[in-house]
This record gives C-alpha cells, structure tokens and sequence, in this order.
C-alpha cells in the first residue's frame, strides 16, 4: 500500500488536535484548578499521542478495511483484527506514552489509581473522546470539501460548455456575414465597403474584449447593435427592425458573445427563411417578431 500525506490534511488534524487539547485542558481544570501547569503538560503530552493515531485510523486503517475485497469474510476479519490492534494503541499504548512522560518529568501523575484497570479505563475513556470529536469534525471537513470540489466541477463544467459555444459562435459568425458581404459585392451594392467596416468593428470586438470570462452588458449590446446594422444592409426598407433594452445596470458583468448567437438565430430562421416575416423586434435578449415567425415556422 502506497502512503501519501496531504499537507493541509495534517494541519486539519494538527488543528484538532489543538482544539481537542483545550476540551481536556477545561475538564482537567475543572478538577484541579490549582494545577495549571501540569494540567496543561498532562493534556499537551497525551495530544501528542492522541493525534498521529487517531490520523492513522481515520485515514489509513478505515480505508484499508473497507477496500472492496473478492471475499466479504475478509474485510470484517480484517476489520475486528486492526480494530483490536488500534483498541491496544488507545489503552495500553496510551498507558506506555504516560509512563514515558513520568519518566521524561513531562507528565505529572495527578491521582492514584487502585490498579492498572483503572488506568487503563481512564485513558481509554480520553482516548474514546477524541475518537468522537475527531470522526465527527472529519466527516463535517470530507462533506464540505466534497461540496466544493462538486460545486468546482459544475463551474468548470459550464465554463468548459460556455467556451464550447464562443468557439462555434466565431466562425459560424464569421461565415454568415462574409457570405452576407459577398452577396453585397455580387450585387455591386454601394454598402459592401460599409459592411467591411462594420465587420471590422465586430472582429476587432471579438480579438480583443473577449479574452475574459465577463464583459459589460453596455459592450455586449454595442456590439449587438453593429450587426442588427450590418444586417440590415443586406435588406430593403420592407425589413423594420426595432431593437430596445431596459438594463438597470449597464455595467452588470455577462459572458461575452451570449446575445449573438439569438440575433443571428433571428435573422438566420426568420428573416432569410421565413417569407411571412416583415418586422422584427427584440427586448433585452428577446426576439419576439423573428422567435415568433421561426416557430410558427417550425410547428
């Protein structure tokens, strides 16, 4: 079995630690509370302990014995087998930590105890509690991290569609309105070299205000209102366009390139494809002359 350590997951067991050292240094004060100073030795030696093995349990042992195995039996052998093993740790190991600290003058005996049973339950009852408060802290610490890591992918998620789109919204742009200015120099249109000039103002857009995740509604809709002109070059006077916005803020941040692809849909499946449609109007991102022609279109 491979060990590995996470940095950050010492020091959220380190900070246990600590925390669980200020629970045992108020249970013990309340007792002696004329022995502040070998209360807190007591309480820091015995955490010095308790730390590395609950750590081990929880991260090593646990998921060790609830590794999926070919055979059940195994696993809870396995299971009763490193659990009697960690129950030595937290009772006679815990017993031996203590000798060594008398022994280094770190640890000073408080009481007396009858008989080595009586000792044995009384570090195993401090052991038990730091089982307690640790196990219930890390499953509160996986959930959250668990819940931000999903929520993290969710994100990237969407940025990964959104990034998807901006790529197939470019150049399937880019075709349509270069066909667009082609018809127009077919035609030997005047308005071709206008078209030019407002395309050059949409690439010049699109090169250097969408690197970032966010540009400003006022951007996006200055733009927006530069194709519906460039657009409408490609029509007569029969084509009304009317396009209106009600934005409160117009500094509110929007992924760039979101209102293009509507616009486009509108002219795209309305305008050029639908005979019926002589009016087109859009508020804020809805276009409901051409949305409403391209459905009826559609049924």
């Amino acid at each position: 079995m491979k060990i590995s350590f996470d940095i950050k997951l010492i020091k959220f067991y380190l900070w246990l630690g600590l925390g669980y050292f200020f629970i045992g240094l108020i249970h013990t004060l309340g007792k002696y509370p004329d022995r502040f100073i070998p209360v807190v030795f007591n309480n820091l030696w015995g955490v010095i302990y308790i730390i590395p093995i609950n750590f081990i349990f929880f991260e090593y042992t646990i998921p060790f014995v609830l590794r999926k195995r070919k055979v059940i039996i195994y696993n809870i052998l396995l299971g009763i087998f490193l659990l009697w093993v960690h129950m030595m740790f937290w009772s006679y190991g815990s017993y031996v930590w203590r000798l060594l600290g008398i022994q280094l003058h770190i640890y000073t005996a408080l009481r007396d105890f009858s008989s080595l049973d009586d000792v044995l339950q009384s570090l195993m009852a401090y052991s038990t509690g730091s089982i307690f408060i640790f196990g219930i802290i890390r499953h509160i610490y996986n959930y959250t991290k668990l819940k931000q890591a999903t929520q993290l992918l969710k994100i990237e998620k969407q940025q990964a569609e959104l990034n998807y789109l901006r790529s197939q919204t470019n150049p399937h742009f880019l075709f349509n309105t270069l066909n667009n200015i082609y018809s127009l120099a077919r035609d030997k249109s005047d308005l071709a070299p206008e078209s030019i000039l407002r395309l050059s103002k949409i690439l010049r857009f699109m090169l250097y205000e969408t690197g970032g995740d966010f540009i400003s509604i006022e951007q996006e809709l200055q733009i927006v209102t530069v194709y519906i002109a460039l657009e409408k070059l490609r029509y007569d006077e029969s084509l009304r366009i009317n396009f209106n916005h009600d934005v409160e803020d117009m500094k509110q941040a929007t992924p760039p390139l979101l209102l293009i692809p509507l616009v486009e849909n509108a002219f795209k499946h309305g305008v050029s494809e639908t005979p019926c449609l002589k009016a087109f109007s859009t508020s804020g991102i809805s276009n409901s002359g051409g949305i409403a022609c391209f459905m009826s279109s559609m049924s």
